[in-house]
């Protein structure tokens, strides 16, 4: 997402250039429809979908059709008229009702206390009309490590899925936070979720236990980690993309802004 223009303690951030050495995640924006949903997450409430819901939606910024693929199967098809390569993706089944939270980071080279906030990627408009800024990282993520301890979350990992090299090749390594760069490099995604639960209304006896939780009327589940309006404000989609002057708390280093947990069917396992 970022490019940053020094200027006396404040930096410019856009969306639409790369810049190297990008070392700490400085805010956090949860993007909505409504503000209903707005203050719905004001509150604490995160909103999970089930992580299939993202492969199957008709959306062209949230759906994604590569969402659970766990590796690449490259096989060859012969018959006396076809002699043709497929390559066929093996999807990461047994987790695909895991509930899963999506929200954008902005990230900074430097920890900075002030930070001029400008969205410049257009497509973000997409995903609603209004953004809810935590200007508290840090404090963000003692309140999910608090309330919600056995969630995992990470920024994702953003890959060449036409290009696989190394164990890319033959495994995504934890597919949950995998990304076709291409399509869905300019999200700058950072991602909640917790494999031991699963929403669903069908349970599936070929996965590990898990603890099912039924979807309310909206497809999901709600997950509280207590309010956030001390930390947290709200914002216009016009207003982010005119541009704003922020005041910053505890931005967090890339390297602490993961915490990856797996249920194996019995506990956690650090992955």
């Amino acid at each position: 997402m970022d490019a940053f223009q020094s200027g006396g303690n404040e930096w410019t951030v856009e969306s639409n250039v790369t810049i190297m050495h990008i070392s700490y995640v400085t805010l956090l924006i949860k993007f909505v429809k409504e503000m209903d949903h707005a203050i719905n997450f004001l509150d604490g409430e995160l909103f999970c979908n089930p992580w299939i819901f993202f492969k199957d939606i008709e959306d062209k910024q949230r759906g994604d059709r590569l969402e659970l693929a766990a590796s690449k199967l490259h096989t060859r098809v012969l018959s006396r008229l076809l002699n043709i390569s497929y390559d066929i993706w093996l999807e990461d089944a047994g987790d695909r009702f895991t509930p899963v939270f999506c929200m954008y980071a902005v990230s900074n080279s430097s920890s900075l206390p002030s930070i001029r906030l400008q969205l410049k990627e257009t497509s973000l408009r997409d995903f609603g009309k209004f953004g809810v800024v935590i200007t508290n990282t840090g404090e963000f993520i003692n309140r999910l490590n608090n309330n919600l301890p056995e969630f995992s979350y990470g920024l994702i990992n953003y890959i060449d899925y036409d290009n696989l090299i190394g164990e890319n090749e033959r495994a995504i390594k934890n597919p949950i936070l995998s990304k076709d760069r291409k399509t869905f490099g300019h999200q700058r995604e950072f991602r909640i979720y917790n494999t031991h639960y699963a929403i669903t209304s069908l349970p599936d006896p070929d996965i590990p236990p898990k603890e099912i939780i039924y979807p309310n009327k909206y497809g999901g589940a709600y997950f509280s980690i207590g309010t956030l309006r001390d930390i947290a404000e709200v914002h216009t989609i016009d207003e982010l993309f005119r541009g704003m002057d922020l005041c910053v708390q505890n931005p967090i280093n890339k390297k602490n802004m993961s915490k990856e947990l797996w249920w194996n069917g019995t506990n956690y396992q650090v992955v």
